[in-house]
């Protein structure tokens, strides 16, 4: 981690003299790692990657910026960025309770009621370390098909039996989705990528985009769940399909093939399970 060059731009931003106490490794994946820098002027979150894609971190800083602006969620306060790491001040974190769960279900339907015209974004960013291509797209099916199974098919070196079946799940996606406006996205949203406060939530990591609002939802099914306390605030502020829940795995299949070209084909069962479900 480059302390030197991230505690002179700390000095310049508080326009004073600052000594660094300690850094605690908070963790570390395939393409960042998260610290704790402990100052005499607090405590800062520090994301780095040693070798990033050179907009990375700005697309991050967009994403953050969007959902700030939105007036939903909080997201930390951003110090500053560059090619190789992200500043944010640190949150201290709060043991989950039923207002923290209540809080999260209802500000993601208010993020959800932003709407446009058109599913995608006015630039690409990323999910994980993965390009992810927003080209806009009046219809959902079109935009979930060609901008987000695709680029990931054509990730992966797939059979010929398995590219007949995605296929057969195309016709699938095209009548299986109900049509409703474009909602903006938090695009990643699982138990890491948020975080209480004393009374409060905050968000990290969005791989925004405008899209059709279950696949967060469904995203927060992936791994486990969240309290149903959660699911109960967003449907009361927001109310879902009664067959959302039918179309959990439909949804998930890109986090999925996201996950398998990122960390390698233990997703692939779960990833063809899916696709023979549905077809």
């Amino acid at each position: 981690m480059q302390k030197t060059k991230i505690i002179n731009y700390l000095e310049k931003y508080f326009n004073s003299k600052i000594s660094l106490i300690n850094i605690d490794t908070l963790s570390e994946s395939f393409f960042n790692s998260t610290f704790k820098l402990n100052t005499n002027r607090g405590s800062f979150f520090i994301k780095y990657n040693s070798k990033p894609k050179t907009d990375f971190f700005k697309k991050e800083f967009d994403g953050l910026k969007k959902i700030e602006a939105s007036n939903t969620f909080l997201v930390p306060k951003i110090i500053c960025f560059t090619d190789n790491f992200i500043i944010m001040d640190f949150v201290n974190r709060s043991i989950a309770k039923k207002k923290h769960w209540e809080k999260l279900g209802a500000n993601l339907a208010k993020l959800h009621y932003n709407s446009n015209d058109y599913f995608g974004l006015e630039y690409d960013n990323y999910i994980g370390d993965l390009n992810q291509s927003n080209t806009k797209c009046l219809s959902w099916s079109e935009f979930f098909i060609n901008e987000r199974l695709i680029p990931q098919i054509k990730k992966n070196d797939f059979s010929k039996n398995d590219f007949k079946m995605f296929d057969k799940l195309f016709y699938v996606v095209e009548k299986n989705f109900p049509k409703e406006n474009p909602s903006l996205l938090h695009g990643d949203l699982w138990h890491g990528n948020f975080m209480f406060s004393k009374d409060d939530c905050f968000v990290i990591d969005p791989a925004i985009y405008y899209g059709f609002r279950e696949v967060d939802i469904a995203m927060s099914k992936l791994f486990g769940g969240f309290d149903q306390v959660f699911y109960d605030a967003y449907i009361y502020s927001f109310p879902l399909e009664n067959d959302w829940k039918d179309r959990i795995d439909l949804c998930n299949l890109y986090p999925l093939l996201v996950h398998l070209n990122i960390f390698g084909n233990s997703y692939y069962n779960s990833i063809i399970s899916i696709i023979k479900r549905y077809i």
